[in-house]
């Protein structure tokens, strides 16, 4: 152990660089890298992360460590040659980079969370609708093979719909589980996790694992530990989960991967595609990157023959659009009858149409709110945020102008606060009044919304799912979170309304 005797030492903090730490003569035997240890750093103690040894050091009069946390090691090789990656690549330091890759109780310096909870189990109906996986095998050859040579590769999936890349994820998958490796599949916001780990889970079992930010402290520990321990083989999670201590890591898949919630606003500030990416090659895995529309990095990539690019079966492609009929609104207003300014003749019909059927109906709205904006007639003043100076939309449930961008909530005035003469008044459509005018128009129906006011948590957004799939709600309106949804046979309608808004 004569070169167990300084600890280089790396720590959460901006500061480049090791520090060098004298290891107590008691905790040479139980030392190694990968470890937390409690350190002196000026007047105060702070976590370090053990990152190497040396015999000596340069440095004279070097502080002891003062504590080690951890009796087995919580950072793998792995993922301290990723973070120390990040860190260069980044421009953030290896601490700040190994703490963006730890649960937030490991950050405290704890080694438990209190009492874990036991995830939650998503229901799995008899009936359940499964993407066929035998369609697109041609398509996937070359990613089998690289599957099976265990060799480094970037495909780019350009399906058209979601339950198309599904289908491909599902064959490729079931390839890597079959030589006894673990997969990653990362999706850009958590209510995508609940319908595919169902469909992951209905297939492979319980060793499908979910990670994201809305898990509590006990939670996102206690999966952690399993994925670290090998227990879970197939891991579904946002952004973070990309650093998740996976074991014998067989493939990536990024679904949706042109999203801007890929990107780390907070140091470092990393691109969990890149990261990704960088990983799946330092683990000689396959990488697939799904998406409707590929980002233009990736579209380069492809161009320059970096990466491969999977191209579906052209019949398939064509059998999964859906047929679309666009109405110009400008024809439909006749007089005063504001309904038909929100509701085609066509769409009005259509939903009609369904409700007798008892089929379901999904409105799209990408707008949040009852009203998007509140302006006086009298001086034509528009009522703003005072952080953003962006229009405040309306919520008519909490009574509150709402900034969509930072949270900045007040409660509406009556009076224009500038000229002091006029009644203010309410513009605009968002998924709120939709909701309103739905109800007016087919009053019978039994109405959901499904957008970030109304779902809140995964569990709120499954009970919304389950009463549409289950014939509970005849009309779901939402934001692009309906959007997500895979895969509803009872539904059989999609209506957009005001198609031509998120154009402006």
């Amino acid at each position: 152990m004569s070169d167990r005797k300084i600890a280089k030492i790396v720590l959460g903090l901006g500061f480049e660089g090791c520090f060098h730490y004298e290891i107590p003569v008691n905790m040479r035997q139980d030392i190694k890298v990968g470890q937390r240890a409690w350190v002196p750093f000026r007047n105060r103690r702070v976590i370090g992360y053990i990152v190497g040894f040396l015999p000596k050091s340069d440095i004279k009069h070097l502080r002891k460590i003062s504590q080690l946390i951890d009796k087995k090691p919580i950072l793998n090789p792995d993922i301290l040659k990723l973070t120390k990656w990040i860190g260069r690549y980044y421009f953030s330091s290896w601490g700040q980079a190994i703490e963006a890759a730890i649960p937030e109780t490991l950050r405290k310096g704890k080694t438990e969370a209190g009492k874990r909870k036991r995830t939650s189990t998503l229901f799995f109906p008899e009936t359940l609708e499964l993407p066929s996986v035998d369609k697109q095998g041609r398509a996937l050859g070359a990613v089998f093979r690289s599957i099976d040579k265990t060799q480094f590769n970037v495909f780019v999936l350009p399906g058209l719909t979601t339950i198309a890349r599904v289908e491909v994820y599902l064959q490729a998958v079931a390839r890597v589980f079959s030589k006894d490796k673990s997969i990653m599949i990362l999706v850009p916001e958590i209510s995508l996790i609940p319908q595919l780990s169902e469909c992951l889970r209905f297939r492979f079992g319980q060793t499908v694992a979910v990670f994201h930010s809305r898990l509590s402290a006990g939670e996102r520990l206690c999966q952690w530990l399993n994925i670290q321990s090998g227990t879970s083989r197939i891991i579904v999670g946002t952004r973070s989960a990309v650093f998740l201590p996976i074991k014998r890591l067989g493939m990536i898949i990024i679904d949706e991967e042109h999203d801007f919630s890929y990107k780390q606003d907070e140091t470092p500030r990393y691109h969990s595609r890149e990261v990704a990416i960088v990983r799946a090659k330092m683990n000689k895995a396959v990488v697939i990157l799904g998406s409707a529309t590929p980002s233009l990095e990736s579209y380069y990539n492809v161009k320059k023959k970096l990466y491969k690019i999977i191209k579906l079966n052209s019949d398939e492609r064509t059998k999964m659009l859906p047929l679309v009929r666009i109405v110009d609104m400008r024809r439909e207003i006749k007089g005063k009858d504001k309904l038909k300014k929100i509701f085609s003749f066509v769409l009005r019909e259509a939903i009609q149409e369904r409700l007798v059927r008892k089929e379901g109906v999904v409105l799209f709205l990408n707008r949040r709110g009852f009203s998007t904006f509140v302006y006086c007639k009298g001086c034509g003043y528009v009522l703003k945020c005072r952080e953003c100076c962006l229009p405040l939309s309306y919520h008519f449930q909490a009574k509150e102008l709402v900034c969509r961008y930072c949270g900045y909530r007040q409660k509406p005035d009556e009076i224009c606060p500038r000229c002091k003469k006029s009644y203010l008044s309410y513009f605009g459509l968002g998924t709120q009044k939709l909701e309103s005018e739905t109800a007016r128009i087919f009053p019978r129906a039994r109405i959901d919304r499904m957008d970030a006011d109304s779902v809140k948590n995964t569990a709120s957004y499954q009970k919304v799912l389950e009463g549409i799939k289950r014939g509970k709600t005849d009309i779901l309106v939402g934001t692009q979170m309906v959007g997500r949804i895979i895969t509803i046979p009872r539904v059989t309608l999609v209506g957009i309304v005001s198609a031509d808004m998120s154009l402006n």
